[in-house]
């Protein structure tokens, strides 16, 4: 007999949750440390440009989110588009109609997809397929064309995840946005799809500044984090975050 059961790493029953409430202000943050990267400009430097003193950005890290009018004025600033209205899809995804209901298919991010990665996944997990409603996507801010399906290659991440496991990713998120520690000096990693010198993997990533990224496992016994600065982060390929992983128990 084979016990299926999924994680969902943003799911909530209320409209506006608490996870909802922080799942809106990372995908934010992410946008906006992205945004300062490309522009190689500081968080200072675009908030003063922006209100007039430099802490338009600072207060957006702390989690205390500003007015609309601001926001839209600093992603005017950034080059970005705030935009509040129905859902918009640019690109082709596929979708079936399930009892009324829209659905978009998530593809395989084939193994053609890796550079040298040795990952192979079994034949009748190549034929599968998922889908998820459209308005999960819309809910998190994920256009269902940038969506990819995997298959866990390997223990690192148990019990957590494990070697099997079918994922989902947001491959828009590569590589991973600068993101501080907390005050406490918590740290603020996401769960990605990587691969190191072609080797492919799932790990917890953090990346306190630009000049270092930390991968690190849920084993931790049998897995040391591994710290990557300066060139040698041009070692590291990012396929996506993972957003949604389900998990199959044999008995």
């Amino acid at each position: 007999m084979r016990l299926s059961y999924h994680r969902d790493m943003n799911s909530s029953d209320m409209i506006l949750s608490e996870e909802k409430s922080k799942l809106f202000n990372d995908n934010m943050l992410d946008t906006i440390n992205s945004a300062l990267q490309a522009k190689g400009i500081s968080a200072r430097q675009a908030s003063i440009a922006v209100v007039g003193h430099d802490g338009l950005i600072r207060d957006i890290r702390a989690g205390r989110v500003p007015s609309a009018d601001r926001i839209a004025a600093l992603y005017e600033y950034l080059g970005l588009e705030a935009y509040f209205g129905i859902p918009r899809e640019t690109g082709d995804a596929k979708h079936t109609i399930i009892e009324g209901d829209t659905y978009a298919i998530v593809p395989y991010l084939g193994i053609d997809a890796f550079s040298g990665a040795k990952v192979r996944a079994k034949d009748d997990q190549l034929a599968m397929s998922y889908a998820f409603r459209r308005d999960w996507f819309a809910k998190r801010g994920i256009a269902p064309q940038d969506a990819r399906m995997f298959f866990a290659p390997d223990n690192s991440m148990a019990p957590l995840i494990r070697e099997g496991d079918v994922l989902v990713l947001d491959a828009t998120h590569r590589p991973p946005p600068v993101t501080p520690r907390g005050k406490k000096g918590q740290r603020r990693a996401k769960i990605y799809v990587v691969d190191v010198d072609g080797e492919t993997s799932v790990k917890w990533v953090e990346r306190p500044d630009m000049k270092q990224i930390i991968l690190f496992s849920e084993n931790h016994a049998n897995n040391p984090p591994d710290a990557f600065a300066g060139k040698d982060q041009n070692r590291l390929v990012f396929r996506g975050k993972v957003i949604w992983w389900s998990h199959t128990i044999e008995t």
